[in-house]
């Protein structure tokens, strides 16, 4: 929950009960309610709030970017190699961490 509170204070405004705690909802065909929403656009709203908070902490986004395959060494993801859809240039990219986040 403390997560949640975070992406509040940072713009997200989350649907809320009648005595003003955040609503949680079954999700994922579970059935006690453990899931957080704003309305029924959750991650279109969890989207834009990243998003502001990427720019204000001017966080380098790399949009139309393809990974072509992780550098892996010694068993340890240590960064990517990426190709840049737009000029056609291959680059790599030393990490500490990688996160892979493919979507629904």
């Amino acid at each position: 929950m403390e997560k949640v509170i975070e992406l509040e204070h940072w713009g997200a405004l989350f649907t809320r009960t009648k005595d003003g705690k955040i609503a949680q909802r079954s999700f994922g065909g579970t059935e006690f309610p453990r899931t957080c929403f704003i309305s029924d656009r959750t991650g279109h709203h969890l989207l834009h709030t990243l998003f502001e908070q990427s720019i204000r902490l001017q966080i380098p986004l790399y949009e139309e970017w393809m990974v072509l395959s992780l550098i892996v060494d010694q068993g340890k993801c240590i960064g990517l190699l990426a190709f840049n859809l737009f000029d056609g240039e291959i680059i790599p990219f030393r990490a500490y961490s990688v996160i892979l986040a493919t979507g629904g």
